[in-house]
């Protein structure tokens, strides 16, 4: 990561901050967090704009938005209201669209469990709603009919080959397939 002498360590932060922030704020902001927290760890702002924002949100190797996932799925772990609050809020202002956030979540339920995904779904409600962004609705009834992608029935062209070849032809591979070994 290049860095400007003349700029510092603070300001460097919040340029990387901005980039997670709606102008003007409206939304759950670090700035409201630090504010909220001033007169009783007056330091804590620092510490999140000058070592989080300036040292680990600028690292290369991730997006934005990589991230903010990142971010969610460690803090709907802890259960962090407030944290949850304002990462949906910042993931949504680095780009994230309101459909990826909740497939995310939806994603932890089997490592982190029903009670935990549940309570962030609620909290990404409120934010969907004070932010006025519409609730996606993906259908799921596919899954749960077991209507995945399954291999087409034989044609004269296919009906010679063998089920593997024609999973291989359809792209589907069935658990514990892979290349040949050697």
């Amino acid at each position: 990561m290049y860095e400007q002498p003349h700029v510092s360590a603070h300001e460097r932060g919040m340029r990387k901050l901005s980039e997670y922030t709606l102008p003007g704020g409206g939304a759950t902001t670090h700035q409201k967090l630090t504010d909220d927290l001033k007169d009783v760890a007056p330091d804590v702002g620092g510490y999140i704009v000058e070592f989080g924002y300036r040292q680990l949100y600028s690292r290369p190797g991730l997006t934005n938005q990589q991230r903010v996932l990142i971010t969610l799925a460690s803090l709907v772990t802890q259960r962090t209201e407030r944290e949850i609050e304002l990462h949906v809020n910042t993931g949504l202002t680095a780009g994230l669209t309101s459909t990826e956030i909740v497939e995310r979540l939806i994603h932890l339920i089997p490592y982190t469990g029903f009670p935990r995904v549940l309570h962030a779904l609620y909290i990404v409600k409120m934010v969907f709603a004070q932010r006025q962004i519409e609730t996606p609705r993906p259908s799921r009834a596919a899954s749960f009919r077991g209507d995945e992608q399954r291999p087409r029935p034989p044609t004269a062209e296919t009906e010679h080959r063998s089920v593997g070849e024609q999973h291989f032809a359809a792209g589907i591979r069935r658990r514990g397939s892979g290349p040949p070994r050697k």
